[in-house]
């Protein structure tokens, strides 16, 4: 077997601690007025915002569960009708980046900025935040799975953590972790829990396992793809198949094998991994949905009945439908054809049209308004770049309009109506923005390894 094999040390920077000794804030339960009231379930297509949905995952009663970063969705895909969980219900916070269901039915939520975790019962919110009793917890969870003796794994900026019900128990690197921490967690059928990282300039990631006793460690040296690990599904079988932005790689437990897109993948960018009831193996990417049955790849995309290419998440439901989270909703196939959910008013995309009707102003999606100084009229004719997706627009205050897409950053000059775009120097893409008194800045993603902080690392394609 390749890796390089870290044994267990029993003075490693481990942390055990019980529940009592962790500060566990329950939000808005038990009082004279009760839980905070359930939403009422209304129509998908209704919800006021614009629909990303970050991670699925199916209760014990059937419902699908949708992390965004606008709160957490409950539908009901035989009603097709939606409950939005926000803080004002319960949550912790609301961009979310995970979700899973434990083995008693309750649903835990994973919060991107503070690392804070909701976890519902059906009826009250419990809140889990100091859980690991330090004031650095990691931040962001990223990732939550169960293993096969019920214990929840969370994957967190700095750490991984495995909570059994009474005690958290905290991981590192230290203990043979990816560096700077977890990004994807899977658990496979015998317990073994397999952890992915990101590479920076900071440390490599690549794969780790876990097997209860020792650590292995696995990197483009022995066979992967890439380092930079996006999603892990394990297969009954016990093969490991890892996602990345260039390609996805499957193990064996003796040697890998790649599939890129000329193989068959849809795009290289493999965002997340299910397996189905067949064993046949589904990826969600940025230009469709590919399904691997060991032979042959089949790819759906818009004209299969997707309600969008953009595939973002992707998980089973219990009657073996394959569920896909994409830009705007969800799609769910049953062996023959996809059935869509339309979730919010979508994200807009314009088509090409030269002299086309102008746009009005944008306004930032997923993030708060600026102040109305901060952005002015800048009309231009339509456009489109498929495959890619349009994050946060804004105009700068040389009236540029600039759009945070999956490619890179796309300028708009009103004066002269032509786009240009700006990656990162060196390769990488820019993924989203915010809005601060300074300007726009970034949300803190990496970016070919590093964190670029304005324009000025940004370089024209």
């Amino acid at each position: 077997m390749t890796g390089s094999d870290r044994s267990k040390n029993p003075m490693n920077s481990r942390l055990h601690l019980d529940v009592p000794a962790v500060l566990i804030t329950l939000t808005l339960l038990a009082s004279a007025c009760g839980p905070p009231p359930t939403p009422a379930p209304v129509p998908c297509d209704t919800l006021p915002y614009s629909f990303l949905p970050n991670d699925l995952a199916f209760d014990h009663d059937g419902n699908l569960w949708i992390t965004s970063s606008d709160g957490a969705l409950r539908l009901d895909t035989a009603s097709g009708l939606c409950t939005h969980f926000t803080k004002e219900n319960g949550l912790a916070e609301e961009l979310l980046a995970a979700v899973a269901v434990g083995p008693d039915g309750d649903v835990w939520l994973g919060g991107y900025w503070n690392g804070d975790i909701s976890r519902f019962d059906g009826r009250r919110w419990t809140t889990y935040t100091d859980y690991d009793g330090s004031a650095d917890k990691g931040n962001g969870i990223f990732d939550i799975t169960v293993a096969p003796d019920g214990a929840l794994w969370f994957g967190v900026a700095r750490y991984a953590y495995r909570f059994d019900g009474q005690t958290w128990t905290a991981y590192t690197a230290d203990d043979g972790l990816p560096r700077l921490g977890v990004t994807a967690i899977a658990a496979a059928p015998d317990g073994t829990i397999w952890f992915g990282g990101t590479e920076t300039t900071a440390g490599t990631g690549g794969l780790a396992r876990f097997d209860g006793e020792s650590w292995t460690s696995y990197t483009r040296d022995d066979g992967l793809v890439d380092n930079d690990i996006e999603a892990i599904a394990v297969a009954p079988d016990g093969a490991v198949w890892v996602g990345t932005r260039r390609g996805v790689s499957r193990f064996d437990g003796e040697a890998w094998v790649t599939y890129t897109e000329n193989d068959g993948l849809a795009n290289n960018w493999v965002r997340d991994i299910a397996v189905g009831p067949d064993g046949a193996v589904w990826f969600a990417t940025p230009e469709g949905i590919s399904r691997f049955d060991g032979e042959h790849w089949t790819i759906y995309t818009e004209s299969d009945g997707l309600l969008s290419d953009s595939g973002r998440a992707i998980t089973v439901a219990p009657d073996g439908r394959i569920c896909a989270g994409v830009t705007g909703g969800v799609s769910c196939f049953d062996g023959e054809r996809w059935s869509a959910y339309k979730v919010g008013r979508g994200v807009p995309t314009p088509s090409p049209a030269p002299g086309g009707t102008p746009l009005s102003t944008p306004t930032p999606l997923s993030m708060p308004a600026p102040s109305p100084t901060a952005m002015s009229p800048s009309p231009f004719n339509t456009a489109t770049w498929p495959g890619e997706e349009i994050r946060h627009p804004w105009v700068a205050p040389d009236s540029r309009l600039r759009l945070a897409t999956d490619a890179g950053i796309r300028c708009f000059d009103p004066q002269t109506q032509t786009w240009t775009i700006l990656r990162a120097a060196g390769g990488g893409l820019y993924q989203g923005h915010f809005l601060t008194e300074r300007g726009p800045r970034r949300r803190g993603q990496r970016l070919g390894g590093r964190l670029y902080r304005d324009e000025v690392s940004l370089e024209a394609a």
